[in-house]
């Protein structure tokens, strides 16, 4: 879910291990309240990282990790000050 003031594409990459991310999805999101739900393929750590970037893949904003089932990932902030924030559902 996209909180901020400037278009955004999010990356998300799986991992069996936490040390081997290997991308899985990515799109682009709106300004203010854009959202996408994805539903991961199920892994053996049932973690995934999911990166903020400008829209279309440049400068990376946050990223975060989140588990598949139970949480949202959210990027927040306005005039550069960006992070990524975990939501339990």
């Amino acid at each position: 879910m996209n909180k901020t003031d400037v278009e955004v594409s999010w990356f998300c990459y799986n991992s069996n291990d936490l040390v081997k991310w290997v991308a899985l999805a990515s799109g682009d999101l709106k300004e203010r309240d854009g959202s996408y739900s994805y539903q991961p393929p199920k892994n053996g750590t049932d973690l995934y990282f999911v990166r903020f970037t400008h829209k279309g893949g440049g400068t990376e904003l946050a990223g975060g990790t989140t588990k598949a089932s139970g949480q949202t990932i959210s990027l927040v902030g306005e005039d550069g000050q960006y992070h990524a924030v975990v939501h339990n559902n």
